[in-house]
């Protein structure tokens, strides 16, 4: 993921991955100890590659939960992509989804991806592959500018497969994704948003399925602020978000703990 909106270094190289159980005798059972020890292998391998790939300083790996994480690999496409090298493609049994784009199918090339935004596909697509090989688990990932942008990325290619959302694409996200299915709209925040857009409308009978992010995006700051109630810091967290899909908040590296593995 993007680091926030600190300038062109820090756009386009991150994904939001989250995984799924295939056959590995070691790890099928029901008890929390061993679904936090299956979780620890898959971390551990996801560090083991970017090590090996990236190198232990050009990556940030934070643990969002059990089974979902953010890679921020902004650093390594920024190295990556100062040389004349132009990234691998990815392979072609690959699910592999450009959204918006033409390369919607089985694998595909990343020339036509912006450089940084290949090369994160690339180590990506490395991690999920590794992880598959040497664990035995399956990982659907998103690459996008940041992490809500990568995590709705990664719906487009579930199961077992990788989505990327280019610049030029950002706009389709807006213009197709319920407002509902964005993290952090579940609960009184929602339903505050739900009111301004039917209010925007002029009142009637619309739902929180008929709501996508662009219709919140379409709302001014000043709007929310002073005909929905929204304080200044949210009703422009919200205007970015939803009409331009950013947002600042950024990945934070989890540390390793003793011999249970990611905390």
């Amino acid at each position: 993921m993007g680091r926030s909106e600190a300038g062109a270094r820090a756009k386009w190289g991150g994904a939001k991955q989250d995984y799924s159980l295939t056959p590995f005798p070691r790890c099928v059972s029901h008890l929390t100890s061993r679904y936090r020890y299956c979780s620890g292998l898959i971390f551990d391998q996801i560090r083991a590659t970017m090590n090996s790939v990236a190198g232990a300083g050009n990556y940030i790996l934070e643990k969002a939960s059990i089974d979902e994480l953010y890679l921020d690999v902004t650093s390594y496409c920024d190295v990556s992509s100062a040389g004349d090298e132009t990234p691998p493609d990815v392979p072609e049994d690959t699910k592999y989804v450009v959204i918006g784009g033409k390369g919607e199918g089985e694998g595909g090339g990343n020339k036509n991806l912006p450089k940084r935004l290949g090369w994160a596909a690339y180590v990506v697509e490395k991690v999920r592959k590794d992880v598959k090989e040497k664990v035995g688990f399956t990982m659907s990932a998103g690459v996008s500018k940041n992490k809500t942008m990568a995590k709705l990325s990664a719906s487009h290619c579930k199961p077992d497969g990788l989505a990327v959302l280019p610049p030029s694409s950002v706009d389709v996200m807006l213009r197709t994704t319920k407002m509902i299915k964005v993290r952090n709209f579940g609960g009184k925040l929602g339903k505050k948003v739900i009111e301004a857009v039917v209010n925007e409308r002029g009142g009637g009978d619309t739902g929180e399925d008929d709501i996508f992010m662009r219709d919140v995006g379409a709302i001014s700051v000043d709007n929310l602020r002073h005909r929905h109630g929204f304080g200044n810091d949210t009703a422009m967290w919200l205007f970015r978000l939803m009409n331009r899909g950013d947002e600042d908040e950024e990945v934070e590296m989890t540390k390793v703990r003793g011999s249970e593995g990611w905390s």
